[in-house]
């Protein structure tokens, strides 16, 4: 396995893992019934294209590496400026919907959460922001 092949690998089991934690938190929110419905179309696109959620996800990522870096991530939670960052790029309209969905509910479980569960969250960005930085490097060289 390319070591390219193994960041993909270890970048979708930490979103799988993130966006488990989000369906395990957002049980009391309306939106679990959508979260819970994309649950298995994430995770079966993920499986069929390794790279789709990684395509979708990781740019926006970058895009406020600074605000997950300092633990300020209200702007990057805003759903709407998802949508925007979406559209400016060509992606299946059905993917990023689910990628937008879930940085909503975010948003909104994140301001209901304890500090630790929000620590936990921040983690989980910077890794997958880590993960996928190596990615792109590897990808440019």
């Amino acid at each position: 396995m390319s070591e390219k092949n193994e960041i993909v690998d270890i970048f979708n089991g930490e979103f799988k893992e993130l966006y488990n934690a989000i369906w395990k938190d957002s049980k009391k929110f309306p939106e679990f019934i959508e979260i819970d419905r994309n649950k298995s179309r994430l995770y079966t696109l993920m499986r069929i294209n390794p790279l789709s959620v990684m395509n979708v996800v990781g740019p926006y990522l970058t895009k406020y590496e600074t605000n997950i870096r300092d633990n300020n991530v209200d702007e990057l939670l805003d759903g709407r400026a998802f949508i925007g960052e979406v559209k400016t790029r060509t992606l299946d309209d059905e993917d990023t919907q689910i990628a937008n969905m879930m940085f909503g509910v975010l948003k909104k479980i994140y301001t209901q959460v304890n500090n630790d569960r929000r620590s936990d969250y921040i983690d989980a960005l910077n890794s997958l922001l880590d993960n996928y930085v190596d990615y792109a490097i590897l990808d440019e060289e």
